[in-house]
């Protein structure tokens, strides 16, 4: 459904190289000590793409995500675009299950009561974009996507960053 971490293909690393990227994130960030955890690529098929269960990105602070090796349209609402709560990074970490997704992936869902308050009280974003669109948001947001009921193929890029002075702490695995 997708191709693994692509963060040291030579084909990508224009992306962890663009100008335009490394101001946003230094403004973002507010430092220039930063790095990329991972860059992958999410990879819908036309009416079978499956869904991403609602989750946050702070289980993938310093790892990368599986996939197939890389192998030479868009999202939009009918083809499973991204959905996201607004201002969901300031209810912080939320509470979530450990489940084995449709793509036998393991994956950490928020928890459906979670969503229902958070949604409630934000509202819920879908975010259809253009090809070379970007968007940027923190790892706490709360985010998704549906399956694709089109007859587009969807892919998107994701190049997660951090400040580089992050510490695993080894006693919460």
């Amino acid at each position: 459904h997708g191709y693994g971490n692509l963060l040291h293909h030579e084909k990508f690393l224009f992306l962890q190289n663009d100008t335009r990227i490394k101001i946003l994130c230094e403004k973002f960030f507010r430092t220039k000590n930063f790095c990329y955890n991972h860059l992958l690529i999410h990879n819908k098929p036309p009416w079978i793409g499956i869904g991403h269960e609602w989750h946050q990105e702070s289980a993938n602070i310093d790892s990368f995500a599986p996939g197939k090796n890389w192998v030479n349209n868009w999202h939009n609402l009918n083809n499973g675009c991204l959905k996201l709560i607004p201002k969901s990074h300031t209810l912080g970490l939320l509470d979530h299950e450990d489940i084995v997704t449709a793509q036998m992936s393991h994956k950490r869902r928020i928890k459906s009561n979670l969503l229902v308050k958070a949604s409630e009280k934000f509202g819920v974003v879908n975010c259809e974009v253009e090809p070379g669109d970007v968007i940027f948001f923190n790892h706490l947001v709360a985010h998704g996507s549906s399956n694709n009921n089109s007859n587009k193929r969807r892919r998107v890029v994701v190049m997660q960053a951090r400040i580089d002075d992050f510490k695993k702490d080894s006693e919460r695995l």
